[in-house]
């Protein structure tokens, strides 16, 4: 048994593929993917989509479409509030990348978001998106696990036992569950700032992010949310609607482009990366 490919996907900042097929992804339920696999019909739920075309999507984690909506609409008026102090890339299309960044270490656990407005109190948005983090990244963390438990599980005897060890050989990690819980999982978040219109009310034609694979073994995101901001680009503006992005698209194990149909039910997405051809 192996994964056919790796997913590979890019960002846009206008629909410049019109022509492209709709790609939904696979849909597998929090409470499937925690469930005891010895007790279950279907043993297989997540290697026929993944050895196919590399992505799955999580629903219903408990209380987490809340959280993570509730952080995500103040993820940007935080981003803004540091100024120029937080990591910022411009894309091709002018669209402007903000991201934060942490990590999860194995043994000590979650770090500390490291806010860029160092010895200043943090201002209203920061604190608010601050109060809903533990518990969106307890969530993650959670759902991670059960995945590569599951994994681990489905797999079976298709890997060597050990999966690997550590360079000079004083650990070795039996299966794909013994990796992920060993390692340092980076965690970003990220704000797009689209670019602005041109005259005839267009954005640019151009791809945000090319079409590229993941180098991890795998990545875990929730996608992305269309959140309006007041005048002052800061403030969010609750009075305008709160849509997912319809941004994302990806190459399958064919060669085709897709542009992937999120909805709301779509909590935590899976995705192979280039680490599963190593």
């Amino acid at each position: 048994m192996y994964f056919k490919a790796a997913i590979t996907f890019l960002l846009t900042s206008a629909t410049a593929f019109a022509n492209e097929e709709a790609f939904t992804p696979h849909r597998i339920t929090y409470d499937a993917l925690r469930a005891d696999p010895l007790h279950t019909e279907n043993a297989s739920i997540l290697i026929d989509s993944l050895s196919q075309e590399g992505i799955i999507s999580v629903t219903g984690i408990p209380g987490f479409r809340k959280t993570k909506r509730d952080l995500m609409i103040h993820l940007h008026a935080c981003l803004m509030d540091q100024g120029d102090n937080v990591s910022k890339d411009i894309f091709q299309d002018g669209t402007i990348r903000r991201t934060m960044a942490t990590v999860t270490l194995p043994g000590a656990g979650a770090q500390l978001v490291d806010y860029a407005n160092h010895g200043a109190a943090l201002s209203e948005s920061c604190q608010t998106f601050n109060g809903y983090l533990d518990t969106f990244r307890n969530r993650v963390d959670e759902a991670t696990a059960a995945f590569a438990g599951r994994l681990s599980f489905e797999m079976g005897s298709s890997l060597p036992t050990p999966l690997m060890s550590t360079k000079d050989g004083a650990h070795v990690f039996q299966d794909i569950k013994e990796v992920v819980a060993s390692g340092e999982h980076l965690e970003h978040f990220h704000s797009y700032q689209k670019a602005k219109v041109d005259g005839n009310g267009m954005r640019a034609q151009k791809e945000t992010i090319g079409l590229h694979t993941d180098q991890g073994f795998f990545i875990s995101f929730s996608p992305g949310l269309v959140v309006s901001s007041h005048k002052d680009k800061r403030a969010p503006d609750l009075s305008q609607p709160l849509v997912e992005s319809e941004d994302f698209h990806i190459e399958n194990s064919n060669g085709r482009r897709h542009l992937v149909k999120f909805s709301a039910e779509d909590d935590l997405v899976f995705m192979m990366g280039d680490g599963v051809n190593q």
